[in-house]
C-alpha cells in the first residue's frame, strides 16, 4: 500500500519528487514497504554534506 506521505518526516509527496520505496522486513506483510523522498527534507543538511564530501573526493582523483 503506497502513502502520499514520506514516512521519515511526513510531508507530502508531490508528483514529480524523487521518492524511494525501503522495504520493511517479512512480518509487515500488509505494508511491505515504507515510502520517503529521496533527499528528505528533514535530512537537508546531511545531504548537503554528502554532495560536498563526494565533489571532494572527486577533485582529490
Amino acid at each position: 500500500m503506497r502513502t502520499n506521505a514520506c514516512e521519515r518526516c511526513g510531508r507530502v509527496i508531490r508528483r514529480g519528487e524523487e521518492i524511494e520505496e525501503i522495504p520493511r522486513d517479512a512480518i509487515s506483510g500488509a505494508r511491505p514497504s515504507a515510502t520517503v523522498h529521496a533527499a528528505c527534507p528533514r535530512d537537508r543538511r546531511r545531504h548537503a554534506r554528502l554532495r560536498r564530501e563526494l565533489a571532494a573526493a572527486r577533485a582529490a582523483h
